[in-house]
C-alpha cells in the first residue's frame, strides 16, 4: 500500500523542491499538492480524501498552515502533520495542533529523510 502525502505551499518551486525529495526517498509515495489552504480543507471534507502525512507552509494568502492544521485536527486525528516553513518562529503554535515535526525551507535532506524514517514507523 502506497503512503499518501499532501503537500500545501503557496510556491510551487518549494511544492517541486519538496516532491523531488520525497520521490528520492520513496518513489511509491502518492503524493497531492494544492498551492493554499482552502483547496486542501475543501478536498478534505467533500471527498474525504485522506493522507497519511501531510506537509503544510505556514505562510500562505487567506487560511495560514496552523489555521489549516487546527481545522484538520478538529476532524482526522491520524494524519501526521509536518511544517515546512522558512521562519522558525511558529514553533509553539505547530506543537499546539500536534505537529509531528517543523521543518525549515530549504529542505535539509538529511533532516527530512530522518523525519519520514520516524513518521512512517
Amino acid at each position: 500500500m502506497s503512503i499518501k502525502i499532501g503537500i500545501c505551499d503557496d510556491k510551487a518551486n518549494d511544492i517541486k523542491m519538496l516532491s523531488e525529495a520525497l520521490y528520492e526517498y520513496d518513489h511509491s509515495f502518492k503524493i497531492t499538492t494544492y498551492m493554499n489552504a482552502e483547496s486542501l480543507l475543501e478536498d478534505l471534507y467533500d471527498s474525504k480524501i485522506l493522507f497519511d502525512i501531510l506537509f503544510l507552509d505556514i505562510y500562505m494568502p487567506g487560511l495560514n498552515g496552523v489555521e489549516a492544521a487546527g481545522k484538520i485536527r478538529a476532524r482526522m486525528n491520524d494524519t501526521i502533520i509536518i511544517f515546512f516553513s522558512s521562519s522558525d518562529e511558529h514553533y509553539a503554535e505547530a506543537y499546539e495542533v500536534f505537529a509531528f515535526n517543523y521543518l525549515l525551507k530549504p529542505i535539509d535532506k538529511v533532516k527530512l529523510n530522518r523525519t519520514l524514517d520516524q513518521a512512517l514507523t
